[in-house]
């Protein structure tokens, strides 16, 4: 049934992907020739976005920060991610990730529309590369895209896909693509609604064990189920967690029940954590708050 849910949805992204207007090349001052994509890699990047943003099912790999914003991360020792809400303010760049291995650092800036928070800017760094999304506007360095027609390039040999609603980075030889995807959420009751942005990783093989910031810290964490217990129709456990940052156990208490998917719009049964995932997460929120979306400097946990 899996395979065949597959084929279908495989099917599907194949015929939107060739129904989209012409794909575009891009070729700005500055940029080499070489670093032009093919139109064929231009077709297929497009398909491998759809297919996993769509495609996807609950066993696969999980690694995001969307909406309100929550977290659903996938973790070595259990079946279910780890999910936790954020209670950020609006204004606050907070550290996603920074690995020091591969030079990738990841910011976020938080918006609010008084009553909930999101992501309003993603900065996705690694050395000379500096890439701002915006929900109005993608700045690669200098230069400037819009969110409308397929593009596809290389810069400094890393590929950068657009895609509709979606923006996709893939780090030469590196095993890591980050994803942006833009929710435009277009007006409500005649008023102009809060357009935002979700980060995911749909390939984080390359980040090396000692990779961190408020989402890349659970890339390497090791999570155990020390005691299982059924109240109320509801499973919570005692968790014992590890990671190369820190191997002495820690434990925290979680309840077992779902938080949106929002790139299915379907809800993902997790492992809900306290707020700001207190009790899991190194530090405090506050240590992964930096000065600007440019900011590299190393995180400083207490």
């Amino acid at each position: 049934m899996a395979t065949l849910g597959l084929r279908l949805c495989f099917t599907i992204g194949i015929t939107i992907i060739l129904s989209l207007p012409t794909v575009q090349t891009i070729y700005e001052v500055g940029w080499r020739q070489q670093d032009l994509v093919q139109p064929v890699s231009m077709v297929v990047e497009p398909l491998k976005l759809y297919l996993f943003i769509h495609c996807y099912n609950e066993n696969d790999i999980l690694y995001f920060m969307d909406g309100d914003p929550e977290f659903i991360l996938s973790v070595t020792g259990i079946f279910k991610p780890l999910c936790f809400n954020l209670e950020g303010k609006s204004g606050e760049i907070i550290r996603l990730i920074q690995d020091g291995n591969t030079d990738i650092s990841v910011n976020a800036r938080l918006i609010s529309d008084n009553t909930s928070t999101f992501i309003g800017t993603v900065s996705i760094i690694r050395k000379n590369v500096i890439i701002i999304v915006k929900p109005h506007i993608i700045i690669v360095n200098r230069e400037r895209f819009q969110w409308n027609n397929i593009t596809a390039f290389l810069i400094r040999g890393h590929r950068v896909v657009i895609s509709m609603n979606l923006i996709a980075v893939t780090f030469r030889n590196l095993n890591v693509t980050a994803i942006v995807k833009r929710h435009e959420t277009g007006q409500k009751n005649g008023i102009e609604s809060l357009s935002y942005l979700g980060f995911y990783l749909s390939d984080a093989r390359g980040f090396s064990p000692y990779t961190h910031g408020l989402l890349g810290q659970f890339l390497h964490k090791t999570v155990e189920i020390e005691n299982l217990r059924y109240r109320n129709n509801r499973a919570k456990a005692r968790l014992s967690i590890t990671s190369p940052l820190n191997p002495i156990p820690r434990r925290a208490m979680a309840v077992l029940g779902s938080k949106m998917n929002r790139a299915l719009n379907t809800s993902t049964p997790c492992w809900v954590l306290r707020q700001d995932g207190r009790g899991v997460v190194d530090g405090r929120y506050n240590n992964y708050v930096v000065n600007s979306m440019r900011d590299i400097s190393s995180l400083q946990l207490q």
